[in-house]
């Protein structure tokens, strides 16, 4: 993908670089499903822009500058991935990777830029996976966000000797609030649940 910048008639600086014509779908998703979710992910507008370009469609993403390169990662991680790492979890702490409304979900995305899936069928005893790809620097940081959370999550049952499954969402959402308050990132956090609020409401963010 070729990346530069420009301002547009409007004084906005964007972010724009060429999708391979074949990956644009995946990029929409189910009814522009994948598309939205995005945008609304990284707080950025995102417009494509057909027949410019001879070897796919150009992406314009519209933004803060930080939103904006967190959002191209994302989707180069989505359509160029250079990295997959698969993660075994036992069933039990699914719960906890996806959170209440999908906010752990998208915390651990937003944060990372990579692309994070959870399988919900059974590779083993009792076990899911969490499918991880991206560039390697966003694989690994995620990688390293998804065994924090489960490392956290099992030593506060241990602790408080509670059998699988008694660990409620909104104590892991304590310890994710730990967390970004020690890496200073507070205000994602804030974003976060103020998407999980809209999409309670039927709303997007």
């Amino acid at each position: 993908m070729n990346v530069e910048q420009f301002t547009g008639a409007a004084g906005q600086t964007a972010t724009q670089f060429v999708i391979a014509q074949e990956k644009i779908g995946l990029l929409l998703g189910t009814g522009g499903k994948t598309f939205k979710r995005i945008g609304s992910l990284f707080k950025v507008h995102i417009h494509l822009t057909s027949g410019h370009h001879q070897s796919g469609e150009w992406v314009s993403i519209y933004g803060k500058e930080d939103d904006r390169a967190r959002a191209k990662e994302y989707i180069m991680s989505m359509c160029n991935p250079m990295v997959e790492e698969k993660i075994p979890y036992s069933a039990d702490l699914h719960e906890h990777l996806v959170g209440k409304g999908g906010k752990t979900h998208r915390y651990l995305e937003s944060n990372s830029s990579a692309v994070i899936t959870f399988s919900t069928a059974c590779t083993g005893p009792n076990e899911h996976t969490a499918h991880i790809r991206g560039s390697k620097e966003s694989v690994t940081h995620a990688t390293n966000l998804v065994k924090e959370i489960i490392r956290k999550t099992t030593k506060r049952r241990q602790k408080e000797n509670q059998p699988p499954g008694n660990l409620k969402s909104e104590d892991l959402d304590k310890e994710l609030l730990h967390a970004l308050k020690a890496a200073n990132n507070l205000g994602l956090w804030e974003n976060i649940k103020l998407c999980s609020r809209h999409d309670v409401m039927g709303r997007g963010c």
